[in-house]
């Protein structure tokens, strides 16, 4: 099973928003910032409320917390969405957008594009997951082929291409 597309810019974007939105690790980091920034502000509020009055301690507290919801939220998105925009420019990306030919043996996942050409047995390969718009196989945790949805006719197949791929990833994963 053959499929030939081009690999965008927006496709490696939205990759990498599925993997951040995803990724056990990249969860428990978020989880530990905001578990960390929640520490430090009970410790600072810990040592500055015996020395004023409630009424100006509450007003502080709703005002940090505002506060503290705005600086998460800008970090966590606009502060990333910046990152990624950097990491996605063309010159950074030359060996992986454009033209790319993936085949899918019962031994292994091929991929030919301009720049390369490589091989991945299917034992290698992390997981096959199916979205929406794209087929991702993994091949670590952080990496995978990205295959749009575009590269199809049509939804059915879309369908049997990953169902192809999970079939041949399972079977390696019951013969290992």
């Amino acid at each position: 099973m053959t499929i030939t597309f081009t690999l965008e810019a927006h496709d490696v974007k939205a990759f990498h928003s599925y993997y951040i939105k995803h990724d056990a690790g990249v969860k428990r980091a978020r989880y530990f910032q905001l578990l960390l920034s929640l520490i430090l502000s009970v410790y600072l509020l810990r040592h500055v409320i015996n020395e004023v009055p409630f009424y100006i301690l509450l007003f502080g507290i709703i005002e940090y917390f505002i506060l503290f919801a705005i600086f998460f939220l800008l970090l966590t998105f606009v502060v990333r969405k910046y990152f990624l925009w950097r990491s996605l420019t063309k010159d950074k990306l030359a060996g992986v957008l454009g033209e790319h030919t993936i085949t899918l043996t019962n031994e292994a996942i091929i991929e030919i594009s301009k720049t390369s050409e490589s091989k991945k047995l299917w034992s290698g390969i992390y997981k096959v997951i199916y979205t929406k718009n794209y087929i991702y196989v993994f091949t670590t945790y952080a990496a995978a082929y990205i295959i749009p949805r575009r590269a199809f006719s049509d939804e059915a197949s879309m369908l049997a291409f990953y169902e192809y791929a999970l079939t041949n990833y399972n079977s390696s994963k019951k013969a290992a």
